[in-house]
């Protein structure tokens, strides 16, 4: 999970994936499990468009866009052809399309119901839309059919307690420690959860059980200094994310976490160094991009900072910190005020609903006219 910034708006990490509308609910084995449906061998020509689609896909982002082209075409071919589907999915979560990428893990779905990584993908884009009860009952259909999946599990208490469900994600965690009182996961779970209902010290007591079970855990040192932070303690969140880079130094989550801290105090040169060891770590993360942004922009590097919010757009279309901060670097510092407007104009329409950064965007434009 990644700190909310008043800066540069970074948005906690989508920990979780779930189901799809449409598609087939997974039907459970004699003795537990999904049974897997028999799809007819590939079309020869399809195939090998799916394979020129991941060729392109493993060349990076600046490829998608011939990749999902090859998926289009293998499917076209084949409409069974699940892994085209799902791929397509991939690509375009990768890049916030997420209507589009749900659609896609639905198709996948539709063909293969027992693709766990569709289910999970498809859970994300539903919570990145907003939709957290369309998961969870995705995740409930697979979890009767295979109740000992637990990377379904911890997606599933993840997307209950986005989507306010707290008392269930609540119930879920405990009935794991009931099965395993040294599950550490289990702890960090439950940990989260109780930070999300903002029981801040019952919070910290599950984080501090994890970290006991399992002390080398980056993640749960970064969700304890995420923990500080809810209680203004900037000094014990930079020492836990250390804790965090100490144990991975390439964990970018914690190196941006920890630069996030600088950014909110104004300390935009000790930020950039660790930022960019965050991109090195994390090249194709959006938010890393407009966090190293924020930081040349306080900095006075407008250059900079215009080419990093653009490095973002490229790798995710329609970002809206990306375009937030790039209207405002056009209109506060560049005094470019058409291309201030068509960036805060995007921004207007991409941007989620309760987006603190609406009433903000509105007013500039309204300056802009």
């Amino acid at each position: 999970m990644i700190r909310v910034s008043r800066h540069c708006l970074l948005v906690a990490a989508a920990a979780f994936a779930l189901g799809a509308c449409g598609a087939a609910s997974p039907q459970v084995k004699p003795g537990g499990g999904v049974v897997r449906a028999q799809v007819p061998n590939a079309v020869p020509a399809a195939q090998l468009a799916f394979e020129e689609g991941m060729r392109q896909f493993a060349l990076g982002p600046n490829h998608y866009g011939e990749a999902r082209a090859a998926l289009l075409r293998a499917i076209e071919l084949d409409k069974n052809l699940f892994e085209a589907w799902h791929n397509l999915g991939v690509i375009e979560a990768q890049q916030g399309q997420w209507g589009a990428s749900a659609k896609a893990f639905e198709k996948s779905l539709d063909v293969q119901p027992a693709s766990k990584n569709s289910v999970l993908g498809l859970g994300q884009a539903y919570v990145q839309q907003g939709q957290p009860d369309k998961a969870n009952k995705v995740f409930k259909s697979w979890l009767t059919a295979a109740p000992e999946d637990r990377e379904v599990r911890f997606a599933y208490i993840a997307s209950l307690r986005e989507g306010g469900q707290g008392p269930t994600a609540l119930e879920e965690c405990r009935s794991l420690l009931a099965n395993n009182s040294h599950d550490a996961e289990a702890f960090n779970a439950l940990g989260l959860v109780y930070r999300k209902l903002g029981r801040l010290r019952l919070a910290e007591t599950a984080f501090r059980r994890a970290l006991e079970l399992q002390p080398t855990s980056a993640h749960v040192w970064n969700n304890l200094g995420l923990l500080a932070l809810d209680q203004g303690d900037d000094p014990a969140a930079f020492a836990a994310f250390q804790k965090a880079i100490d144990i991975d130094p390439l964990y970018a989550t914690s190196l941006l976490n920890q630069a996030v801290v600088y950014l909110d105090s104004g300390a935009y040169d000790k930020a950039l160094p660790v930022l960019e060891e965050a991109a090195k770590a994390r090249p194709h993360d959006a938010d890393v991009h407009v966090a190293l942004g924020v930081a040349f922009r306080g900095v006075g590097r407008f250059a900079d900072a215009a080419s990093q919010y653009e490095l973002a757009l490229n790798l995710h279309p329609d970002h809206p910190p990306a375009l937030y901060n790039l209207g405002v670097l056009y209109m506060d510092h560049q005094e470019d005020s058409q291309k201030a407007k068509e960036a805060l104009t995007s921004f207007a329409k991409v941007a989620p609903e309760k987006d603190p950064k609406r009433s903000d965007v509105k007013l500039r434009l309204r300056m802009l006219k």
